[in-house]
């Protein structure tokens, strides 16, 4: 299988993404959980091809260590978030 036909796994833990989550209101939590479940859903392919998602490269924000690029997908109407690729 290849990478972008690989499906995507989720990586909830961080604290800042948790937190983020935990002072959303209910219906804003509810729709991110949605969408959420549909990532978890897709393969990297289908990620990038989502229009609903517009995932985009964020050049202003330095990658941690062992990332190559950021970027920003659409989680909610109002709400984005910030992700990464590990391959």
């Amino acid at each position: 299988m290849s990478s972008t036909n690989a499906m995507v796994k989720l990586d909830l833990n961080n604290p800042v993404f948790q937190q983020s989550l935990f002072t959303l209101e209910k219906q804003s939590q509810l729709d991110c959980l949605r969408s959420l479940k549909k990532i978890s859903e897709m393969s990297w392919q289908m990620v990038y091809q989502d229009s609903g998602l517009h995932w985009e490269k964020i050049s202003s924000i330095v990658p941690p260590t062992g990332i190559s690029q950021v970027y920003s997908i659409r989680i909610t109407r109002s709400t984005r978030a910030i992700v990464f690729r590990e391959q």
